[in-house]
């Protein structure tokens, strides 16, 4: 196929920009963290050439997305910030729709942080994973301090400058019994939120489904307050707005991309020896990227699943040894609720 064929319109990358983080998650599964690590400026440079390169080869990008992780992104932010401003210039003189996302555990923010995040449109994914008490249980500073009032006195911040951002939840059997709390909470303040599974992590399936089932009676009261089911909570990597032919668009159009430079089918694969390969290759990052579809397959259960286009089998690197996403009986019973809250929403919104 001719590469000025190809259908791509989109490009999604997560760029690793630290191993360094101020916090100690015990579920965390970026296994590199104690080298501490930047990216330098020479990567960040040639990934910024990589991606004019691939513009130039695939006319039908439209749109780029950049989420900028670690560790703990903004511990470097000082060293990464100027080579990112030339990346965003350098793609906005291309006449591309850029958008850039920060992971965070917002643990760090000042002014300029903030008015950096204002130039730019920069939305950034605060993780917050129950109120005091269950947050502090397992995002602690290195000293074992927990990090939540750190966190509620900046999201005031980011919502005293409307800076946009997302709380991003991660539910184990640690912080489960706040889970509840923390949504009623989000609802409350109008703050759009995810709630996922801790991967690789054993959660008690049954008493998780109670508490979701709690969580959605909670939002479909607060549809008529102004809740969009549709638009201000996303379950895991669920795919309600767009059905799709995989869970994540990583393989597709989307990739990880280490510090070193070198290119991951996940992030979560970080450290492990069998990266697709790296910007520094004489070949278009589109056409590496892509090489990652191979990890998406379906059983031959999941193929027949009324469910199948917003499922996609869930995480293709956690599933169960028949190929199942362990929260395959999660989907099942939550993607009807959330279909019904969205369609009464639309219905009251008429």
């Amino acid at each position: 196929m001719n590469i000025n064929q190809d259908s791509t319109t989109s490009l999604n990358f997560w760029l690793h920009l630290t191993d360094t983080c101020n916090l100690t998650c015990d579920y965390c599964y970026i296994s590199t963290l104690e080298t501490k690590k930047n990216m330098s400026i020479e990567v960040i440079s040639q990934f910024t050439c990589k991606l004019i390169e691939a513009v130039a080869l695939y006319p039908s990008i439209q749109n780029i997305t950049i989420k900028l992780a670690g560790g703990e992104p903004l511990i470097a932010f000082n060293k990464w910030r100027d080579s990112i401003e030339i990346l965003i210039t350098e793609i906005e003189k291309e006449n591309i729709s850029l958008q850039i996302r920060i992971l965070t555990n917002l643990t760090i923010l000042n002014m300029e942080m903030i008015e950096f995040f204002k130039k730019y449109n920069i939305t950034l994914g605060v993780s917050l994973d129950g109120l005091e008490n269950h947050h502090n249980q397992y995002r602690k500073f290195q000293n074992g301090e927990g990090s939540f009032s750190r966190v509620q006195a900046n999201v005031l911040k980011l919502q005293q400058h409307d800076v946009p951002f997302a709380i991003l939840v991660t539910i184990s059997n640690e912080n489960i019994d706040g889970i509840v709390e923390l949504v009623e909470f989000l609802l409350n303040n109008n703050i759009t939120f995810r709630l996922a599974d801790a991967k690789g992590s054993f959660i008690d399936m049954l008493k998780l489904q109670a508490i979701l089932d709690t969580c959605y009676l909670l939002m479909d009261d607060y549809i008529e307050k102004g809740f969009s089911p549709k638009y201000k909570h996303v379950l895991c990597d669920l795919n309600m707005i767009n059905p799709s032919t995989t869970p994540c668009r990583m393989g597709v159009d989307a990739c990880a991309i280490y510090l070193d430079g070198s290119i991951y089918f996940c992030h979560s694969q970080f450290g492990k020896n069998n990266a697709l390969g790296s910007i520094f290759d004489n070949i278009d990052i589109v056409s590496i990227l892509k090489k990652g579809l191979k990890f998406h397959s379906l059983s031959e259960e999941c193929n027949l699943c009324e469910f199948k286009t917003i499922c996609v089998g869930g995480c293709p690197l956690y599933r169960t040894k028949d190929n199942k996403s362990p929260m395959c009986s999660i989907f099942k019973s939550s993607i009807p609720k959330i279909q019904k809250m969205i369609f009464r929403d639309s219905q009251i919104n008429l």
